[in-house]
């Protein structure tokens, strides 16, 4: 048997092409205020870009010509930073495009439709001394390793050469402290029932307390319920395999039916702008599909959660948007419709002077592979959750792999 061979069938060998994935990772610290492309001044562009191409200089580094997976963290220090999508768009045009001034750059794309993941975060919870922005970039291909490395943990007969059994507690590891949605919401419902008996019976203001508290609860719960799971991607970036075998193929158009199409309704539409005129009328049933969402589940108005969105998007067959175009029509419409709040939630906790008070400080754009079956015009699902510091569909897989790593060595 070939070393390699080996290695690929043994724990260790896996965890080791893993870290090397890890290690080619390239992330980006710039100190500069956010900025919007109407705000950006030709001096500010220049200067981003020169540090871009001054660090790929510096690691030998040259544009990513494939499929990437993207993260953005932005870091405003001073009031009314512009809005989460108008950031995404002003500076994945400075990753590829160069400005006016630019000589011999190096940049990190040659174009902006390579992008298959997309995730941005919006740091505006707390004041941020220092305005920064982080940007963490890999090729897709990594990544969809790592997701084939979680599935080898999830089997736990992937590493047939390992010398010892391995005792590691695959659910345990692969889902972690996962709650129980339906336990939870049900928790969350009687507590808010109890809370409500209240009603007349204490201080009012107190009353008030407990009641946005409970209510808060259930919200949080409820949004288990149809909370976007990472893991998932493992069937849509995996299984394509299945399609040669007509009986496989068939269990894998209905389990990615299933993760496309299924949600909490109406939150998915087919057919995306891809004609001039189009795009009014696919803002138009985005804005339909939030407001009967906001009718079918009144118990969520006003919200009480921070907010994170995932859009699955399936691209039209043969013309594609590009990933922060189609966060520019949705998420103005979400932060409108629902008011999302920014802030952390408890007593006492002031709100940054000129920070948005309401808007989603997450969201993920997943381009999801097409099958034979799609619509010919793509297709969009939203997905809404409670937005937690630092966790994304990339992070989750990580974390997979070090409680994993950690169980073993």
């Amino acid at each position: 048997m070939r070393r390699l061979d080996y290695l690929l069938k043994t724990s260790r060998g896996n965890l080791d092409r893993y870290m090397a994935r890890y290690a080619r990772r390239l992330s980006f610290l710039i100190n500069q205020e956010p900025y919007s492309k109407n705000s950006m001044s030709l001096a500010e562009q220049l200067r981003f870009q020169q540090e871009i191409s001054d660090y790929l200089e510096k690691s030998k580094r040259r544009a990513f010509k494939g499929p990437v997976i993207l993260k953005m963290d932005f870091f405003p220090s001073k009031g009314n930073p512009p809005s989460i999508h108008q950031l995404a768009k002003n500076y994945l045009d400075l990753l590829w495009r160069p400005v006016q001034g630019m000589v011999n750059t190096r940049l990190l794309l040659i174009d902006d439709r390579q992008i298959s993941i997309l995730i941005v975060n919006y740091h505006v919870q707390t004041e941020n001394p220092t305005p920064r922005i982080e940007i963490k970039i890999a090729p897709m291909r990594d990544f969809v390793d790592d997701i084939r490395l979680v599935e080898k943990i999830r089997s736990k007969i992937s590493f047939p050469e390992d010398e010892h059994y391995l005792s590691y507690d695959e659910r345990e590891v692969f889902f972690g402290e996962l709650k129980d949605p339906i336990k939870e919401l049900e928790k969350s419902r009687e507590s808010l029932i109890v809370t409500r008996s209240l009603k007349g019976d204490i201080d009012v203001s107190l009353f008030d307390k407990l009641y946005e508290m409970s209510m808060r609860d259930y919200q949080s719960a409820f949004f288990l319920m149809e909370k976007f799971k990472s893991t998932d991607l493992i069937g849509l970036y995996l299984d394509q395999d299945y399609l040669t075998d007509e009986f496989l193929g068939h269990i894998f158009e209905q389990y990615r039916k299933m993760i496309i199409t299924y949600s909490l309704q109406p939150l998915r539409t087919a057919g995306l702008p891809i004609r001039s005129g189009e795009t009014r009328q696919f803002k138009d049933t985005i804005r339909d599909m939030i407001q009967q969402f906001r009718d079918k589940y009144p118990v969520l108005i006003p919200l009480l959660i921070n907010l994170n969105l995932t859009i699955l998007y399936v691209p039209p067959k043969v013309q594609e948007i590009d990933l922060d175009n189609l966060a520019r029509y949705i998420v103005p419409l979400i932060n409108e419709a629902l008011k999302p709040p920014s802030g952390i939630w408890f007593s006492g906790y002031q709100h940054p002077v000129g920070f948005p008070k309401h808007t989603i400080i997450q969201y993920q754009i997943i381009k999801i592979p097409r099958s034979n079956n799609d619509p010919e015009n793509g297709s969009v699902k939203l997905v809404f959750g409670e937005y937690s510091p630092y966790k994304d569909c990339w992070s989750d897989f990580d974390d997979v792999i070090d409680r994993w790593s950690d169980a073993i060595f």
